[in-house]
């Protein structure tokens, strides 16, 4: 297969890269909304160029965050925080460095914005050369018959809640959407993994992966990451995207891989206090 150069970050790729990721938990809320009457409380809304995600009855608070928030968004920061409190949900705000200003740090501060964690963001342009899959791992796409299993995969890796509701809905309304691609890695007869990507003009977004705990360390995440990458390029993608935690193992395997970082944005927290 023939190299393609990776393209030099611009403000115009970062953009791209920070829609990739709103896009995934986009369309992962978007699944989770379809559980008969909607019973997780999901809205989505524009505020200028920012998207406000919203899992109102949702255990988890990564489901509750705000993408795309630049210095142009201050003047809708009341009515975000209007949002998310009608529904008494604490929420996650990114900041990316192509849209941050010290005007808009001093307003988030003042509007009760906490510093929580930093978040990287990689790219990289399909080349399965760059990482193999390990002798007696094998990935691959998931069945219907086989949503429920991922569903305990997904939760006894992320070591998340067991009730949360990844277990069977949700799969099954990404499982018919073509934009997804929900895998399993298997050693002999045991599913040891999992992986999630999303393909959207082109754009390739690398979801959640992750490994049950015991099996770490003997290649799963490599596996995956190989399988994602070729069916990348079998379905035309131009550009792979993904997000982790800054300097963690995720990190130093998508390096290996060939992602290059891109930035390290801040993600700021809102707690309501009674």
């Amino acid at each position: 297969m023939t190299t393609i150069n990776q393209p030099l970050l611009t403000a115009e790729l970062a953009q791209v890269l920070e829609k990739s990721d709103c896009d995934v938990m986009r369309g992962r809320l978007h699944a989770i909304s379809q559980h008969e009457g909607n019973p997780y409380a999901v809205e989505i809304k524009e505020f200028g160029r920012a998207t406000a995600l919203m899992a109102g009855n949702f255990p988890v608070i990564d489901f509750n965050r705000v993408y795309n928030l630049g210095e142009e968004e201050i003047d809708h920061l009341d009515e975000i925080l209007a949002f998310y409190a009608k529904a008494g949900r604490e929420f996650m705000a990114d900041i990316a460095p192509h849209r941050s200003s010290p005007k808009l740090m001093q307003a988030l501060e003042e509007h009760g914005f906490t510093a929580s964690h930093f978040h990287t963001a990689l790219y990289g342009v399909p080349d399965v050369s760059r990482v193999q899959a390990a002798d007696g791992l094998e990935v691959r796409p998931i069945t219907e018959a086989e949503v429920e299993l991922f569903g305990e995969v997904f939760t006894t890796a992320l070591e998340t809640p067991k009730h949360i509701p990844e277990r069977r809905e949700s799969n099954l309304v990404l499982l018919g959407d073509p934009q997804w691609h929900l895998y399993l890695c298997w050693q002999g007869n045991t599913a040891i993994g999992f992986a999630m990507m999303q393909i959207v003009d082109g754009v390739a977004g690398f979801a959640l992966a992750a490994t049950i705990p015991e099996y770490r360390g003997r290649g799963a995440q490599a596996a995956l990451l190989h399988k994602r990458m070729h069916d990348a390029v079998e379905a035309g993608a131009h550009l792979m995207v993904v997000q982790c935690e800054f300097g963690s193992v995720s990190h130093r395997n998508l390096q290996r891989a060939g992602f290059a970082t891109a930035y390290t944005k801040m993600i700021y927290k809102k707690l309501f206090r009674s």
